[in-house]
């Protein structure tokens, strides 16, 4: 297999940009709302990243500067004349805010910061611009005003911000005329299923974890449920590709939801501290709730016994693992990111269904795992009460 490297310094398209801010206001569930009140935005986003910071200091202590990111440290700094802007939902304060928010979420290198006066904008400042202005008046709800009086009114932003959202609302909508329409719109359904499919898992894995606080033994996959999110819906993404690849037109809404089943059970998210691969009997029994419950959001079933199927382990008693070999290396370079890297992931790190198959491809071994996990959830969508779970047996697949 090819090795997929990322550069040295990513730089971040608009596109990918939008696409990240979207991500992550799914996962709140406020993708449809106006960010309001920042700094209730930014005491949820701490759930997401349990590092974020924030540290609210005299302005004489910040005189070149109203804040100041410290994106490696997880750290923000405003002014209390900022912060107190922030109480206040004054429109330049929580600018600052969320333009110093998109500083350390994108992760960019040193100590960036805004000044009280308008400097040019590097492609880091640019970047930072960008996320906060997709944060405060994100495309797909901003484009249903017509003036910029409206949309500064609506998302209380300063009216000169208002005027060049609106610019940037044209510069994409032309973006998206330019080149091939199919493959522009193919890209966006795509981005539309990786969103979706990261919102269902992250929020699969956070409640299994708000189940078992009082263990203190657990962690997430790369001490973040974000990055698991991520890699596992990039998993079930390349392995839905792969298996198109070889049983073309077979796409159905079970075999995605087998494809997500797969991946979590081959990422493993919830570990023991220290440990690389789960083995303990709650372990085991926390990664099977992920996959379960997450078939059951994406396929929108109602399934009141699924927790006792699990806790009660009245599973199958040999030991549930799904393996696929074809996405062990796609955890392997996940790994390799999020370490090498920052200790955030982004879609565009990881590689497209070509560059990562290479060589090898899906075996036949995996596709007959996935048409019985398929079949398997077609039935449960057809008769709740069957405990679908007890039937999942690689070794019948073999």
């Amino acid at each position: 297999m090819r090795q997929v490297k990322r550069p040295i310094k990513k730089v971040f398209t608009d596109r990918e940009i939008g696409r990240f801010v979207r991500l992550l206001r799914k996962l709140l569930r406020v993708h449809d709302q106006k960010t309001s009140n920042i700094l209730i935005f930014f005491e949820k986003l701490k759930k997401i990243f349990p590092r974020l910071r924030l540290r609210i200091v005299e302005n004489a202590d910040l005189p070149d500067s109203e804040a100041r990111a410290y994106p490696s440290s997880w750290i923000i700094k405003i002014s209390r004349g900022v912060y107190e802007g922030l109480l206040r939902g004054d429109t330049r304060a929580r600018w600052t805010f969320a333009h110093e928010l998109g500083h350390v979420l994108l992760q960019h290198r040193g100590k960036p910061f805004r000044t009280k006066l308008e400097t040019e904008l590097n492609s880091v400042e640019q970047e930072a611009h960008l996320f906060a202005a997709q944060l405060l008046a994100p495309s797909d709800l901003a484009k249903t005003f017509k003036s910029a009086e409206e949309i500064a009114s609506a998302f209380q932003i300063s009216i000169d911000a208002a005027r060049r959202r609106i610019h940037e609302l044209k510069f994409e909508e032309k973006g998206k005329k330019i080149g091939s329409r199919r493959s522009s719109a193919l890209l966006e359904k795509d981005a539309s299923h990786l969103e979706d499919w990261a919102a269902i898992v992250y929020h699969s894995i956070s409640a299994a974890f708000a189940e078992t606080t009082s263990l203190n033994i657990l962690e997430p996959w790369k001490e973040s449920a974000f990055n698991a999110s991520l890699l596992i819906s990039k998993s079930t993404q390349l392995l839905l590709e792969a298996y198109n690849s070889v049983r073309p037109k077979a796409e159905n809404d079970f075999m995605r939801a087998a494809c997500m089943a797969i991946a979590l059970f081959t990422v493993c998210p919830i570990r023991e501290i220290g440990v690389a691969n789960a083995s303990s009997k709650t372990l085991k029994a926390l990664n099977e709730l992920c996959a379960l419950r997450s078939v059951q959001s994406f396929l929108q079933l109602e399934l009141p016994n699924l927790d006792s199927i699990i806790w009660d382990n009245s599973l199958h008693n040999n030991e549930i693992l799904i393996p696929s070999d074809y996405l062990a290396s796609l955890v392997k370079l996940g790994e390799e990111i999020a370490v090498d890297a920052s200790s955030v992931l982004h879609f565009t790190h990881l590689p497209s269904y070509y560059d990562y198959n290479g060589n090898c491809d899906i075996s036949w071994r995996e596709i007959h795992i996935l048409e019985n996990l398929a079949k398997i959830f077609a039935l449960w969508a057809t008769d709740s009460s069957l405990p679908v779970a007890c039937e999942i047996d690689p070794a019948a697949s073999k």
